[in-house]
């Protein structure tokens, strides 16, 4: 790996990621940037995706820590620029509703 690389990671990596992965079970691994984005930039956008969940009755596994005490989205959006996954994730019938 050459130092390019692993220079925006915030320590060395000495293992081999995608084996740690594969033996963890693992589908999807970012380094994770919590941001919130602007109100007039996600108009309709929680509106949406609540249809959806409820259209197809999907139980989200962790989307209440995003949520506000009205139970609203807070606007929270994973900003990442290193991301490591399954193919099969971004394949599969759930997603690609």
């Amino acid at each position: 790996m050459n130092d390019s690389f692993h220079n925006f990671l915030p320590t060395k990596i000495f293992t081999d990621i995608f084996n740690f992965m594969e033996k963890q079970g693992f589908i999807y691994g970012y380094l994770e940037t919590n941001i919130k984005d602007a109100p007039k930039f996600v108009i309709g956008l929680w509106d949406l995706t609540k249809a959806f969940i409820q259209k197809n009755n999907i139980q989200p596994k962790f989307l209440n820590k995003y949520l506000d005490k009205n139970g609203e989205w807070d606007r929270s959006l994973f900003y990442t620029n290193f991301e490591i996954s399954k193919l099969d994730f971004w394949r599969s019938e759930g997603y690609m509703k």
